[in-house]
């Protein structure tokens, strides 16, 4: 009978998550409605079928995350309208002096490093327009260097606490600050986007090669 009650229990959980999804996915409900009915249903059924009791579901919500989460997309939502990225985006291409290699190995730079300390997804989503833009003026395939600054925003923003909403929740568990989780991460995030600033350099080498001889 235990096994039967924590089977359904699963089943329906499942269920719910799965619709939420897609309604998510399909555009047709704003996502925020999609998920708080989602929410919503989750804890009238979980009180129905014994999953947990409305204070539980409340226990298990982390305040500081949203605070963090919500501090974080107001900052990142005055910069874009302020136009800090463009700006940021059209010092970096004039530090290239004209190097398409410089060019890209800056905006990787520079996208890893505001990723590390603004949400990383918000970043990239701001700076790829203006590198599009920048690319476009200067007759340049922009395909290279977004692809690069999309990885390198995911590189750069496990650095450090709030570079991810994930880092904010396992530092929140795990009781780590944001030096500890910087200690710990920043070596390896620095090597692996070297790394990947090498392996980006070697990947795009023809394309950039026959853009400078254009």
């Amino acid at each position: 009978m235990v096994d039967l009650n924590i089977s359904l229990q699963i089943s329906i959980s499942i269920i719910i998550f799965i619709i939420t999804y897609i309604g998510i996915v399909s555009k047709k409900i704003n996502r925020t409605v999609a998920v708080m009915i989602g929410a919503l249903t989750m804890i009238l059924l979980g009180q129905s079928f014994g999953f947990y009791t409305q204070h539980q579901a409340l226990d298990y919500i982390d305040f500081n995350t949203i605070g963090l989460l919500m501090g974080m997309m107001m900052l990142v939502g005055m910069l874009g309208d302020s136009g800090f990225f463009g700006y940021l985006a059209i010092k970096t291409a004039k530090m290239s002096k004209g190097s398409y290699y410089r060019l890209l190995t800056l905006f990787i730079l520079v996208t890893g490093f505001a990723s590390a300390f603004l949400d990383n997804i918000t970043t990239i989503l701001l700076m790829a327009p203006v590198t599009i833009t920048i690319a476009e003026e200067l007759e340049i395939n922009p395909v290279p260097f977004v692809i690069s600054e999309g990885i390198a925003a995911h590189i750069g923003g496990t650095a450090t606490l709030i570079g991810d909403p994930p880092n904010i929740l396992i530092g929140s568990q795990a009781g780590i600050n944001f030096v500890q989780f910087l200690m710990y991460q920043g070596p390896i995030v620095l090597i692996v986007l070297f790394i990947s600033l090498l392996i980006f350099e070697l990947m795009f080498h023809n394309t950039l090669s026959q853009e400078m001889t254009n």
